[in-house]
């Protein structure tokens, strides 16, 4: 109901961040998507936001690309599972620096600040080889064995 929704509202030229981040937002690949940190952190001297965007050709390919979940209920996991066992994939993490507190405000997480002002800069890439990612055994093993003790 909520991709519904939220498809209309594209359809008059509109768009809303809500809707997606309740699950309005289309059946994607999810290694194809960027991730941003909603609110600053201290980069050095300065206030910066993080970016981690795909980059290797077969992630890049994965952008936008359809992937129908309905009725699996580990589709996105399987996704990747089979995806990351047969491809290499890197990453480039990114920073944007608050580098005018006018144009770009650090006490409104709601506020996108303007590339345009602040590009974002490459500092660091991760790289991936193929590999198994996720099994039940693994999976068993990480839960019996991880402690947390406050």
């Amino acid at each position: 109901m909520l991709r519904g929704a939220e498809v209309a509202l594209e359809a008059v030229g509109g768009e809303s961040g809500t809707l997606k981040s309740l699950g309005g937002h289309p059946e994607t690949h999810i290694l194809g998507e960027t991730f941003y940190t909603a609110v600053p952190f201290f980069h050095g001297l300065y206030c910066a936001k993080l970016c981690v965007a795909p980059v290797s050709p077969g992630l890049t390919a994965l952008t936008d690309a359809p992937l129908d979940v309905n009725g699996k209920a580990n589709g996105l996991r399987d996704a990747v599972n089979e995806f990351v066992a047969n491809n290499d994939a890197a990453w480039e993490v990114r920073v944007q620096l608050a580098t005018d507190i006018e144009k770009i405000p650090i006490e409104d997480a709601s506020v996108q600040w303007p590339e345009d002002a602040s590009p974002y800069v490459t500092v660091a890439r991760i790289r991936a080889a193929p590999q198994a990612a996720w099994s039940e055994a693994r999976s068993a093993a990480i839960d019996d064995c991880m402690a947390f003790c406050p």
